[in-house]
């Protein structure tokens, strides 16, 4: 197991977490791990929204920066109208990142801020990555 926190522009931030659990399983060089979190108080934070992982992800997909995919099951707190939610580990750094599709205009992929989550945010996801 491992803690996971989260993160705003790729740094920790000022959210007081009170549910957090990470477990992970490491075959080789492929990493699956599952991560529930929840907040009370988002913090004053902006930057877009991620979460500690429990590996350094590497450079398997050369030509994008986005590492593999997240699967994001139960959510709730997030305050933009979208149509769907969803997370991606990022090359280089032992994170992911969140994004979403708005329903205005379901061809725009957003990055999902801390600014846009409720004081209360909660959310469950698993991730699968390259080492």
């Amino acid at each position: 197991t491992w803690v996971p926190a989260i993160l705003s522009a790729g740094n920790a931030c000022d959210a007081t977490v009170s549910h957090v659990d990470g477990a992970y399983t490491k075959i080789g060089r492929l990493v699956t791990a599952m991560i529930r979190l929840r907040t009370t108080n988002k913090g004053t934070a902006t930057g877009q929204m991620g979460i500690t992982l429990p590996f350094a992800v590497a450079d398997a997909l050369g030509s994008t920066g986005l590492e593999g995919s997240a699967s994001v099951g139960n959510y709730a707190g997030v305050t933009v109208t979208h149509a769907k939610l969803s997370g991606a580990p990022i090359e280089g750094t032992s994170s992911m990142r969140f994004y979403y599709i708005a329903t205005s205009n379901t061809n725009l992929v957003n990055q999902l801020t801390v600014a846009q989550l409720a004081t209360v945010f909660d959310i469950r996801v698993t991730i699968s990555y390259m080492t």
